[in-house]
């Protein structure tokens, strides 16, 4: 079976969508409801972050779920998941821009994900991510919404001593 660029694209939507109902607090402070994000980040999942760490998914894990309903207002926005850059059989490479707002501020960064198939029926998982903040005069970075060097850092809770 083929991953379509179709597929890869509605996962990372509806991930980011899983991502911001968690930080708002929309959905339940449980192991079941956070199923959703242990299945998509096996262990070999990284993600570089724009200050150019590269972030383990244990480490990431842990932190997203201690930041469950930190951020009440955060919104994530994801544009342009349709821009597939490659395929090949069971791995797609998905560019996009990721948007965190939060009360007016707001973080852009382009994105690009690397994506493999799941087990039959189950959604993609995710194999790597590279994020780059986007500076742009009428885009500035909420310093509340920084990625530390030991996980999601995306408000005060998650500040690092």
């Amino acid at each position: 079976m083929t991953l379509s660029p179709l597929t890869a694209a509605r996962e990372v939507i509806e991930l980011h969508a899983f991502l911001e109902a968690w930080f708002r607090g929309a959905l339940p402070k449980t192991e079941e409801a956070f199923e959703r994000l242990s299945r998509a980040w096996p262990p070999a999942f990284r993600l570089v972050s724009p200050e150019h760490h590269t972030l383990e998914a244990a480490a990431l894990l842990r932190q997203t779920y201690e930041e469950h309903a930190a951020y009440p207002n955060l919104r994530i926005e994801v544009r342009d998941a349709s821009s597939t850059l490659a395929i090949s059989g069971s791995v797609a490479i998905v560019v996009y821009e990721e948007r965190h707002i939060d009360r007016g501020s707001v973080d852009a960064r382009f994105c690009s994900a690397i994506l493999a198939e799941g087990e039959s029926n189950s959604l993609p998982v995710w194999l790597h991510v590279h994020e780059s903040r986007i500076v742009h005069p009428r885009v500035r970075p909420n310093p509340s919404l920084e990625r530390t060097a030991t996980g999601l850092a995306l408000g005060p809770r998650g500040a690092q001593a």
